[in-house]
């Protein structure tokens, strides 16, 4: 098997996953990153991700006289 090796920045959630997923199946983490990303692969997946932010809050109600 050929191994490419690349530094990937991943959110610290993510790689807590892969830690104990590797841990849980006696794997190297970059075993483990490998199946993971070859199984969302095989998939037909949808990404959805929403991003949320509170700029200004404004009263959008006005109080009759």
């Amino acid at each position: 098997m050929k191994t490419a090796e690349k530094v990937v920045r991943i959110e610290s959630d993510a790689y807590e996953y892969v830690v104990d997923f590797a841990n849980e199946h006696d794997l190297k983490i970059g075993e483990a990153v490998s199946i993971l990303i070859r199984f969302c692969a095989s998939k037909d997946l949808i990404v959805k991700q929403a991003h949320v932010e509170v700029v200004e809050v404004q009263n959008v109600v006005e109080e009759d006289d």
